[in-house]
């Protein structure tokens, strides 16, 4: 799923901008840039799902891909930083946790334990880039909980553990 994509900062040099609605599309040498100087530790994406509760459409997990991928130049995803930790919450208070991103352009899954309207992904920790202090995350996507449900299941049967781990019972 694909919705509003807001953020704290991004960066603009030239005639090149990295904003956040470049998360939106799985397209190479177009990133969000966080735009601060240093890290970007404490910078944010807010993403508003654009789905009303008992339409049908609530998102079940976030399936992002870290760092400045370029087929072109992959040497860019070493250069720039790469998200590390990040806390993921929902702005109306219904949940918020923190999890560690692999450092790898691969899709990874962050289950959510309860429906939001709004997910806002912080910057808390990155991987250090050889050149450049610019975190970079490719792509955040929202995946339907139906089918996120049975991802978890499927990852379950695999031996693997969902990131982050089963919400309590009764969620």
């Amino acid at each position: 799923m694909i919705g509003e994509y807001a953020a704290t900062s991004f960066l603009a040099e030239g005639d090149d901008s990295y904003p956040p609605t470049n998360l939106r599309v799985d397209t190479p040498s177009r990133p969000w840039v966080e735009g601060v100087d240093g890290d970007g530790i404490g910078e944010s994406v807010t993403v508003d799902w654009q789905w009303k509760p008992g339409e049908g459409g609530a998102v079940g997990a976030l399936i992002i891909s870290n760092g400045f991928v370029s087929y072109d130049r992959p040497y860019l995803y070493e250069m720039n930083n790469r998200v590390r930790r990040i806390r993921v919450s929902d702005p109306a208070g219904g949940f918020s946790f923190e999890t560690e991103l692999d450092d790898t352009p691969n899709p990874q899954v962050v289950f959510l334990p309860l429906v939001p309207e709004k997910t806002e992904i912080e910057i808390l920790s990155v991987y250090p880039g050889t050149r450049w202090h610019d975190t970079c995350l490719n792509y955040v996507f929202g995946l339907e909980k139906s089918r996120a449900d049975r991802l978890r299941e499927m990852m379950k049967q695999a031996g693997e553990t969902p990131r982050p781990a089963d919400p309590p019972p009764g969620d």
